[in-house]
């Protein structure tokens, strides 16, 4: 009678198991996008992908079988999962473990849309490349920079797949630790197609005084439509309480296929609190583009207010005062927790 008991409790166990392992499958297979019409949107993209170590061949191809990869969450460091050898080529400032290559693949549902799409990655270590559907995007050699690519023209409604290849076998290629993999989070961009593009945004601050601060802004659009839209730029100048203390407006002409439209303004901030060491104000600019009174898209850029001057005589002044500059050597790995912490 036990031993049927504990039959019927193993049996129990292994179809929960397998009835788990198949959700994690299946989620790991497909995530539904859900598009927001005129609203700009950064879903975080890290879910469902599936990993490979080793140099694989074909797996860019959108028909590529990874039925036997395995499931990852993102930010991910194969390093750190690898065996300690003192024989690695990475050696002791590597951590005595292993590089070489790897790939990723994530299954995604997108609706119809005339939305614009864009991926957006905060760091690959190192030598990625992408394809979406099997279109080549490009490489990014660096391993600590940002970057992303548009991939609205090769999207389709349905199922989608990325495919990403790194190629960390290059060694040693850094003095500490770097981890390898996709070990920063991934994003998925989603805008009008009259939008401000990734990093279009610049503001600068060339006047500054107690009693006045003029904020520079300088804005690059995209236009994906065949024909000239006119929009109004509202651009605003938000405390640290979430209020508007100083705004503009400025018609705008965002010519058609047009990736470097770009306008300027400038709004004035009363009696300005200055960024400093010992009091860390940020203000936020609020890029705001309208058509017909609707909003279509929003971007919001924190910034400080403050002067910097480098002088031979008093060494480096900020806002007018003698700062004196300390640094330390400071790599983003956490020992034997890998890069992804």
């Amino acid at each position: 009678m036990k031993k049927r008991t504990l039959d019927i409790k193993t049996a129990t166990c292994s179809i929960l198991l397998l009835f788990f392992l198949s959700i994690v499958n299946s989620y790991a297979q497909s995530e539904s996008i859900t598009v927001t019409s005129n609203s700009r949107q950064r879903l975080l993209f890290n879910e469902g992908w599936l990993f490979r170590q080793g140099d694989v061949q074909g797996a860019e191809k959108a028909g590529f079988d990874a039925a036997a990869w395995r499931s990852v969450t993102l930010p991910h460091d194969w390093s750190i999962e690898g065996e300690f050898d003192e024989n690695a080529a990475t050696g002791g400032p590597g951590g005595y473990l292993p590089t070489g290559y790897g790939w990723y693949r994530k299954h995604f549902n997108m609706p119809e849309t005339q939305q614009s799409v864009w991926i957006e990655f905060d760091g690959v270590y190192m030598n990625s490349e992408v394809w979406i559907n099997g279109h080549y995007l490009g490489m990014n050699v660096y391993g600590y920079t940002s970057f992303y690519y548009d991939i609205t023209p090769y999207l389709k409604s349905g199922e989608n797949v990325i495919a990403v290849k790194v190629d960390n076998s290059k060694q040693r290629n850094s003095r500490w630790y770097s981890g390898s993999g996709i070990y920063r989070n991934v994003w998925l961009n989603i805008a009008n197609p009259v939008h401000v593009p990734q990093w279009g945004v610049y503001v600068t601050t060339p006047i500054i005084k107690d009693t006045l601060a003029i904020v520079a802004v300088k804005v690059i659009f995209e236009n994906t439509l065949p024909e000239t839209v006119n929009a109004v730029l509202n651009s605003q100048v938000l405390d640290k309480n979430g209020q508007v203390i100083g705004s503009t407006e400025s018609q705008v002409s965002i010519l058609p296929q047009k990736p470097h439209t770009d306008y300027r303004q400038e709004v004035s901030v009363a009696s300005p609190s200055f960024w400093s060491v010992e009091s860390p104000n940020l203000y936020t600019l609020r890029v705001v583009l309208k058509i017909d009174g609707k909003t279509i898209d929003q971007v919001d850029t924190r910034f400080g207010i403050r002067s910097l001057e480098y002088c031979s005589e008093k060494g480096f002044l900020l806002n007018g005062k003698h700062v004196k500059m300390n640094g330390v050597n400071l790599h983003h790995d956490e020992g034997a927790l890998g890069a992804a912490v």
